[in-house]
């Protein structure tokens, strides 16, 4: 390497370690294009997050709640098992609204991306009856 190459690699160093503001582009590279993001942004097909992420996601978290109570029924309760119980019922009220949220947003997405507005504003309406079946259940639960 020549002096005005070790020159210009040094200032380009230099410069990546100023402390300049991120610009909004900057952000934007930055952000998470996980699966889970994606989804909860909105990003995904209204197919992808309304057949899979909704309706086999909640199938699974209802096979893992039945085999969980099923398991349970067999063994004396303990302090241990109780805990389990609310923390595995806490993270599927987590993923019920990651569910509500990414579906709803990607219905928002959904004409601009040339799908039909009828089936945006079906999986609204199917979202909205969700959310009161979610009030609904914790009403009865504080009761």
């Amino acid at each position: 390497m020549n002096d005005d190459q070790d020159a210009s690699s040094l200032q380009a160093s230099v410069a990546g370690l100023s402390s300049q503001p991120e610009t909004k582009s900057d952000q934007l590279s930055k952000r998470d294009d996980s699966y889970v993001a994606r989804h909860w942004r909105g990003e995904l097909a209204l197919g992808i997050s309304y057949w899979v992420n909704g309706v086999i996601v909640s199938i699974a978290c209802y096979a893992l709640v039945l085999g969980m109570l099923n398991k349970s029924a067999d063994v004396p309760e303990s302090g241990g098992d109780i805990g389990v119980r609310y923390a595995v019922f806490g993270l599927l009220e987590v993923v019920a609204v990651w569910q509500l949220v990414g579906i709803w947003r990607s219905a928002d997405r959904h004409p601009d991306r040339g799908g039909r507005r009828f089936w945006a504003g079906v999986a609204k309406v199917m979202v909205f009856i969700a959310v009161l079946r979610k009030i609904t259940e914790l009403l009865k639960a504080l009761v």
